[in-house]
């Protein structure tokens, strides 16, 4: 008796050929429909996107950088995009409604009769740019945008929250040591060497965290210097009350001390002039010197033998 082999065929053949390039064709034939009929992906004027394969077939991989500005973009069968802004960004500081965060409270170094260290608060604006040159964006995506969805609003907050403000407080805290409390407070030179210092240490220690050049200055484009950051800080303000009402008070003390020397002053030159005044005519003279100078007192200079009646004064009642 014959044993027959279900399913089994031949290794050649007419009828294995057939089958073997009507599969070809399939392929092809999803291939030029996945190409032509796609995910297409659009890119707004000032967004870079970063394109990652992820469909049915194959593997999720790295595809391409779609410029700002793109639309019904080719991007592949169950392609997705990641899309970042390339234009200034910011994050600000203030107790204010709008801002990112709040103030930064530092420690400013003691310095001469000051005292001890005092604590401030301190408003800061931070401007920057993403890094757009291709292998970094690609970088940044990956080790970082991926951990905070980095290319959402929120995702970005959460990321500059994560990665941004602890290192400026550190850097601002760092700064105001190196300066007296006093003079932070009411120095505009001292607060400008405050923010250069801060400014210094900003970029390394963002740097430090994120593991590479991923941010730039404001000024930055495309395929240029990279830069430093904007960084301004605003006049440090004391956070103990009492020491802004001791401190108010001192300057008002000042002020009336200023105001009663300038008097002193006045008075003391008023003396001297009528001094020289009693010495270059007499005391008779001065008198009638003063008396002129008042206004009070007519003085008419009279031509030799001339006369001039003057009417007796009213009698008083």
């Amino acid at each position: 008796m014959k044993q027959k082999f279900k399913g089994q065929r031949g290794s050649t053949g007419p009828f294995y050929l057939f089958e073997v390039l009507i599969v070809i064709a399939v392929m092809l034939g999803l291939g030029y429909t996945a190409y032509w009929f796609g995910s297409r992906g659009d890119s707004a004027a000032n967004e870079v996107c970063v394109v990652y394969s992820g469909g049915t077939f194959e593997d999720k991989r790295f595809v391409k950088i779609m410029d700002p500005g793109q639309t019904k973009e080719n991007i592949g069968w169950g392609s997705e995009q990641y899309c970042y802004r390339n234009d200034q960004r910011s994050y600000i500081a203030a107790a204010k409604e709008g801002a990112d965060t709040k103030p930064v409270e530092v420690v400013g170094g003691g310095s001469g009769d000051s005292g001890s260290n005092v604590r401030l608060v301190v408003d800061y604006q931070l401007y920057f740019k993403l890094n757009l040159e291709p292998k970094m964006l690609r970088k940044f995506h990956e080790n970082i945008g991926v951990k905070t969805q980095g290319w959402t609003e929120d995702g970005w907050n959460a990321m500059l929250r994560d990665y941004f403000e602890p290192q400026i407080e550190r850097s601002l805290e760092a700064a105001a040591l190196q300066y007296g409390w006093d003079k932070l407070y009411s120095d505009e030179a001292t607060r400008r060497a405050f923010q250069a210092d801060t400014v210094q240490r900003l970029k390394g220690a963002i740097k430090e965290v994120v593991g590479d050049d991923y941010f730039c200055g404001p000024d930055y484009v495309a395929g240029g210097e990279c830069g430093d950051f904007t960084f301004t800080v605003g006049k440090p303000q004391l956070a103990n009350q009492d020491l802004i009402a001791a401190i108010e008070s001192e300057e008002t003390a000042k002020r009336q001390t200023q105001a009663q020397s300038e008097k002193n002053a006045t008075a003391q030159s008023k003396l001297e002039i009528d001094r020289e005044l009693i010495e270059m005519y007499g005391p008779q003279g001065a008198l009638i010197a003063k008396a002129i100078e008042s206004g009070k007192v007519t003085f008419y200079v009279l031509p030799d033998g001339s006369t001039v009646p003057v009417p007796a004064p009213a009698p008083k009642e």
